[in-house]
């Protein structure tokens, strides 16, 4: 792996790349160290790439503000390790109502993966010490292909007592094929 920046790391040419749990705690390791509390191993190449592989690790003070895609991306994530609430919000209001919140956990009652073939609003909120995650998206990468929610306040506090309620209200008992 090759440090791009403290919390950026790209594959090594070699091939094939391999991802180890010693890689796994390398990303944790940056994770704690970034002020974004979160580090990511691109797999793909170069940003320029049609398809953007990515592991990822998250702790619990991760700011992943609600946004969506630009149309004609999709988004995969699969779990790897850990616990990951993802609250995807209502489309045409300006109050950012969650409509579900899918509790990614690797228990055979939970979904470990996810994915959404059109732009939705989503956050997402990592509940373990770390939430350890492989996303895949279309690429190239391109600096406005992320919009950012317009009714969002900054309220992270607030966003996360809102998913904890959705979860404990509605998705407590559900099994996986109910909660996707």
């Amino acid at each position: 792996m090759k440090q791009l920046t403290p919390e950026l790391f790209y594959a090594d040419d070699g091939h094939p790349f391999i991802v180890r749990p010693r890689d796994v705690d390398i990303l944790k390791a940056a994770a704690d160290a970034s002020p974004t509390h979160s580090a990511r191993l691109c797999t793909h190449p170069s940003s320029r790439d049609l398809l953007h592989e990515m592991i990822i690790v998250h702790t619990p003070q991760s700011y992943i503000p609600p946004h969506r895609q630009t149309a004609g991306k999709s988004e995969s994530l699969c779990l790897l390790e850990g616990e990951l609430h993802v609250a995807f919000f209502e489309e045409d209001d300006d109050l950012g109502n969650i409509t579900q919140v899918v509790e990614l956990r690797r228990t055979p009652q939970r979904p470990l993966y996810y994915r959404v073939n059109a732009p939705v609003w989503h956050a997402m909120q990592a509940i373990t010490p770390y939430a350890v995650f492989l996303e895949i998206t279309n690429g190239p990468f391109q600096t406005g292909d992320t919009e950012y929610a317009p009714w969002w306040r900054g309220d992270w506090e607030a966003l996360r007592a809102q998913m904890s309620a959705w979860v404990d209200d509605y998705a407590g008992g559900w099994t996986a094929e109910e909660v996707l």
